[in-house]
């Protein structure tokens, strides 16, 4: 009897930790035994060159890392993500620049959602990708933050160690000074999801 209460125990407490574990992650934290993607806290980021279809450097390939390495920024890297989620975090950030900025030239805060460009046959086409962008960009009124992909087989891929299975939807760095000071994983755009994304720009703007 003893041990059947102990085994009900450690299933009950199994459960909970499931539970948590789940939630934690569909909120943008990586989990135990999850899927991880990107570097880690502390790891600084390395130059590459997206192309840019909206934002202050459109049509353009700048790296935002290069031009903007001291200015405090979050990168939000998405690879199998809906666009509902994907547009609602980068609209967040659209309008989290807005307030954050009092000048063009001297930014307070920099973002950039960077789609890495699918191989299958109907996103292939740069060009019609690039239009694709262009229109989510123009449709929910961007004014601040940088819609940009790269393919995915470019070497920013590799270097930012993003993790392209198909269990992994997004990866956000929040940085400073290049250096990666906070992310997440499967950022999922609700209110407890932007909260946390918040709240991260927040400790970058100190």
């Amino acid at each position: 009897m003893q041990m059947k209460t102990k085994a009900i125990l450690y299933l009950a407490i199994a459960a909970a930790a499931a539970a948590v574990t789940a939630s934690a992650v569909n909120h943008g934290t990586p989990k135990v035994g999850g899927p991880e993607s990107g570097l880690n806290k502390g790891d600084m980021l390395p130059a590459y060159e997206p192309s840019h279809v909206s934002g202050a450097d459109k049509g353009t390939n700048t790296c935002p890392v290069c031009k903007y390495g001291n200015t405090p920024a979050v990168q939000v890297w998405i690879n199998n993500d809906n666009w509902e989620n994907a547009t609602k975090i980068a609209k967040t950030l659209d309008e989290r620049m807005s307030k954050a900025n009092g000048s063009a030239t001297k930014p307070a805060l920099k973002a950039f959602v960077v789609f890495v460009q699918p191989s299958d046959s109907e996103t292939s086409d740069s060009k019609a990708f690039a239009k694709k962008l262009s229109d989510v960009a123009e449709s929910n009124h961007f004014e601040n933050v940088a819609l940009a992909y790269v393919p995915s087989g470019d070497a920013a891929v590799k270097g930012y160690r993003i993790n392209l299975d198909t269990q992994v939807q997004n990866t956000v760095f929040v940085y400073k000074n290049r250096k990666v000071m906070a992310k997440f994983v499967n950022l999922k755009a609700d209110d407890k999801g932007l909260a946390n994304l918040n709240a991260a720009v927040s400790s970058i703007l100190r």
